[in-house]
């Protein structure tokens, strides 16, 4: 089948599910991951392919969405720099902002990446088409060195994801891009002092002070944190993991919220989801419950398994069929 008719298939697809979707409580602070994963609107199968950029944006604004973290590394390869600065263009007319996302299991980046993809593409765009933020997914807790780990080892390298920041933010300061925001996702728990990671350990500080300390350094070099408040659907205790954070980190303080909804997932089902999320947002929109006035909004993990939480059965299996076939066309088209 030609490309051209999954287009309008798509378009199809799209006005139902303008009438399918269910209406979403309106929030000015909502953001999702953007993965390249073998979907119809994984972001490496969207970016390129005008019409359906012009679908997708539709959906992040249903869901209220106004940061995207784009993230390209497989199955297909990359968007051309042309359709990735179209791509952000259009993200930027419908008052969507355009992250640069880097997500590695390490306690350390590769400054090249930052050159590669934000430094050079940014000076070579107009100021529209360049993107507007860089997101953070560094995770030393996903590694083998992390799980078999003492806890001063974990304390170590917490230590290193802190300097990791800080070399970030010199390098984007030193290559004119000094006023490109930077956020970070981290666990709900890297505040604890249980003993688990070994805050204070081998130095004059207590645990609640190397931990301070930690959280004020980082500060200095990131503009806000996600907090990954992911695996329960119980709203108590999302604000109590969240607390300690929102009441002490000198920046913007987002929650994560993973769209994981099925019969065996966190979620039963979308509106159960889409529940939490609004006592999240209502509770922290009081002044009584964020005294700091920091910006705290949602973040989903991710955009494809919200769309396909919220979308009827049918639709979704016919994007999943829709998107297997646009993958095929965009590594033909690179090939």
């Amino acid at each position: 089948m030609r490309l051209s008719r999954f287009v309008t298939a798509l378009g199809v697809v799209g006005a139902v599910a303008a009438g399918a979707t269910p209406s979403l409580a309106v929030t000015t602070d909502r953001g999702t991951w953007y993965f390249d994963v073998a979907h119809a609107l994984g972001s490496g199968t969207v970016v390129g392919n005008s019409k359906v950029e012009n679908l997708t944006i539709g959906q992040f604004q249903k869901f209220n969405i106004t940061r995207t973290f784009n993230s390209f590394a497989n199955p297909v390869p990359p968007p051309s720099a042309a359709d990735l600065g179209v791509w952000n263009a259009k993200l930027d007319a419908a008052g969507i902002s355009s992250y640069l996302m880097l997500s590695v299991a390490s306690d350390s980046a590769n400054l090249s990446f930052f050159t590669d993809q934000l430094i050079n593409f940014n000076s070579g765009v107009p100021a529209a088409q360049q993107y507007d933020a860089v997101k953070l997914d560094i995770e030393p807790q996903a590694t083998g060195a992390w799980a078999a780990g003492t806890a001063t080892d974990r304390r170590d390298m917490l230590l290193n994801l802190r300097d990791t920041y800080s070399s970030i933010r010199a390098h984007l300061d030193a290559n004119g891009e000094a006023g490109t925001p930077i956020f970070a996702d981290i666990p709900v728990w890297f505040d604890s002092t249980d003993g688990f990671i070994g805050w204070g350990d081998g130095t004059a500080l207590t645990a609640t002070q190397e931990r301070d300390q930690w959280f004020s350094d980082i500060a200095n070099d990131l503009d806000g944190l996600t907090l990954m408040a992911f695996g329960t659907s119980n709203v108590s205790v999302v604000l109590a993991n969240t607390a300690w954070e929102i009441a002490n980190f000198a920046g913007d303080v987002r929650i994560g919220i993973e769209a994981d909804v099925g019969p065996a997932a966190t979620f039963p089902d979308f509106p159960s989801l889409m529940d939490m999320v609004a006592q999240v947002e209502d509770f922290y929109g009081q002044p009584a419950n964020n005294p700091a006035g920091h910006t705290i909004g949602i973040e989903f993990q991710n955009f494809t398994q919200l769309f396909t939480a919220a979308a009827p059965e049918p639709l979704t299996v016919l994007l999943s069929f829709m998107g297997l076939a646009s993958l095929w066309v965009r590594v033909r088209r690179r090939v």
